[in-house]
């Protein structure tokens, strides 16, 4: 069971399992923005990928925090003697870097609903 549950871990923390969500995907974002936005003539394109660039920042080096994390946090529960108070403290950098992160996440979704018209916003996530 301890496998089936750090597994689960590692799926949520590292966004397997999400591929298709714009907002944790960001070539989804990309694709649906060029799909919608490709006429567009006033630089909104151009902002609205930079938007998603920078989402892909966020989410690359907090991908890559958590897996460092769990990876100290599978070798130290694999020890016997480690209690579990260790193996709490181990994980809570990583839940205040998720709570980060998805403020992060929702003020970026925030800037492109403020760049974006909302027909604009229409044709790129319906």
């Amino acid at each position: 069971m301890p496998v089936v549950a750090t597994m689960t871990i590692i799926a949520l923390m590292t966004g397997r399992g999400t591929q298709d969500l714009p907002f944790s995907n960001p070539e989804v974002l990309r694709g649906l923005l060029d799909n919608a936005l490709a006429g567009e003539a006033d630089g909104t394109l151009k902002e609205a990928l930079m938007i998603a660039d920078e989402l892909e920042t966020l989410l690359t080096r907090y991908r890559a925090s958590v897996e460092s994390g769990i990876d100290a946090y599978i070798e130290e529960s694999s020890n016997r003697y480690t209690a579990a108070p260790e193996l709490i403290e181990r994980l809570e950098p990583i839940d205040h870097r998720r709570t980060r992160t998805l403020q992060a996440v929702i003020e970026l979704r925030q800037s492109l609903f403020e760049l974006l018209s909302d027909e604009q916003w229409e044709a790129v996530f319906n």
